[in-house]
């Protein structure tokens, strides 16, 4: 999940509140940015160009993003198949091993299976 906010955000590319226009009366302004100091403004909208550029992403970060995505992926699918041989392995009473060897296991409830190895509640 964490990987798929982080290229959620990544994509949307989240506004930050550099990106507004100041308004006529700035709290805290240095100086106002009133209609008739232009030159500020363009100064102003200039370094606005500049933060934006530096924050594209680059066509290596893209792929990077994707590759960690589907690594993530693979491990999840991964993760939810070892839980379920785990499973089927506790619920039927046998050990990895003895399905190789084709040897059944005692035939006994599954939640005397279970509590054998998580153990008796409190």
């Amino acid at each position: 999940w964490g990987a798929m906010l982080s290229l959620g955000g990544h994509f949307a590319g989240i506004t930050t509140p550099a990106n507004r226009l100041p308004s006529k009366n700035a709290f805290l302004a240095k100086h106002s940015l009133d209609d008739s100091n232009e030159t500020s403004r363009e100064a102003w909208r200039a370094e606005i160009r500049r933060r934006q550029a530096e924050i594209e992403a680059d066509d290596s970060d893209i792929i990077c993003c994707i590759l960690v995505f589907f690594v993530a992926i693979i491990f999840g699918l991964f993760t939810c198949i070892m839980l379920c041989d785990q499973i089927s392995n506790v619920t039927s009473n046998t050990t990895g091993i003895e399905t190789f060897q084709n040897l059944p296991g005692k035939p006994r409830p599954w939640r005397e299976c279970v509590q054998e190895v998580m153990g008796r509640g409190p």
